[in-house]
């Protein structure tokens, strides 16, 4: 059952501003509430009026940086990542059933392994108390180093993921979850990868509530309505993207186990009906085969029949079919994008 337009807005924006996104503003985000409403949430918009112009290349210039590529190289860990460090071991109230973490210690890096200091990791935990919360953002240093170190009453989790990020660079939010164990230290030796996203070239200019075609690198094309993003013509001018190579470096969770990957950027909610899109079909799938479409459970994602979507995990959201050329993949109809953050897709069955 598709949520109305107006209870969607409230759930997602409480969730959304429960948990902070520091990648929007630059500025430091703050605890998450518990995971059941998710706190008030206030009253949103309806979107813009017809009068209201979004305009293609409001960004400006764009600094490309320097990455290396995607795939074919070995990370290199940081000294600093096994520094000596304490923390409070696990404490007998929590059973061997869940997993206990007091802090942690990872990086993060750009393709190729550059460090990239300024970025932040955020941990996102759901705890054995039945509380779900985001935790402060903590820096990345000179070498990508980060430590977090985690509130008591959260130790003690049922799951948890890390939300890494770095504010006006242009680069995909990553999401990755992992399974602390006994120890209270846990040290992430693989790095955390943000690849840069490309903004969208020649962005056409429509009215706020008009659909315009965006396309993106790589053969990805969406049929973008912007007052179905959450900032409208703001996110709108900031949409960018590419594909990302499923053997890429820093990888996590299932993402390997897919036949295509696609990083968005701004991250952030889509409003019913959401956005319809084709996909290239780079992984060379054969014509005529039924595909299964995925998407990386981001900050509040809530696809359009209401199910959350927990961080770092990845959920179905409908099936599309390769063409019979053999060159794109077409969801079917009435499935549509429903939140910008990874997309994937794999051969069904």
């Amino acid at each position: 059952m598709r949520l109305p337009r107006t209870t969607y807005w409230a759930f997602v924006l409480a969730l959304f501003f429960a948990c902070s996104d520091p990648s929007s503003s630059g500025g430091a985000g703050g605890s998450g509430g518990a995971g059941g409403s998710g706190g008030a949430g206030g009253t949103g918009g309806t979107g813009g009026s017809a009068e209201t112009r979004c305009e293609g290349g409001a960004g400006g210039e764009i600094a490309i940086p320097t990455d290396e590529p995607d795939t074919g190289w070995e990370p290199e860990v940081p000294a600093s990542l096994y520094r000596d460090v304490t923390a409070d071991p696990r404490p007998e109230t929590c059973s061997s059933e869940y997993g206990y973490v007091a802090k942690v210690l990872g990086w993060i890096a750009a393709p190729g392994g550059k460090p990239l200091p300024g970025a932040y990791a955020q941990l996102c935990i759901y705890a054995a108390n039945g509380t779900y919360v985001c935790l402060q953002p903590a820096e990345a240093g000179e070498d990508g180093v980060y430590e977090i170190e985690v509130p008591a009453p959260f130790r003690c989790v049922e799951s948890v993921a890390m939300r890494a990020a770095m504010a006006d660079s242009h680069r995909a939010v990553v999401y990755c979850p992992f399974v602390p164990g006994d120890e209270p230290v846990t040290r992430l030796e693989t790095p955390t990868v943000l690849p840069f996203l490309p903004p969208a070239e020649d962005l056409p200019t429509v009215d706020e509530d008009e659909t315009g075609e965006v396309a993106l690198p790589d053969g990805l094309r969406l049929q973008v309505t912007p007052s179905l993003l959450v900032y409208g013509c703001e996110d709108y001018a900031r949409l960018g993207g590419r594909r990302i190579p499923a053997d890429a470096v820093g990888l996590c969770g299932e993402a390997s186990q897919l036949d295509g990957i696609y990083a968005f950027r701004p991250e952030g909610a889509i409003f019913p009906p959401g956005i319809p899109f084709t996909l290239e079909n780079s992984a060379g799938l054969p014509p005529g085969a039924r595909v299964e479409l995925l998407v990386l459970g981001g900050l509040a994602t809530v696809l359009h029949d209401g199910t959350l979507v927990p961080e770092g995990e990845w959920a179905v959201f409908g099936e599309g079919q390769v063409s019979e050329d053999g060159t794109t993949i077409v969801p079917d109809e009435g499935v549509t994008l429903p939140f910008l953050t990874w997309l994937g897709y794999r051969l069904k069955g």
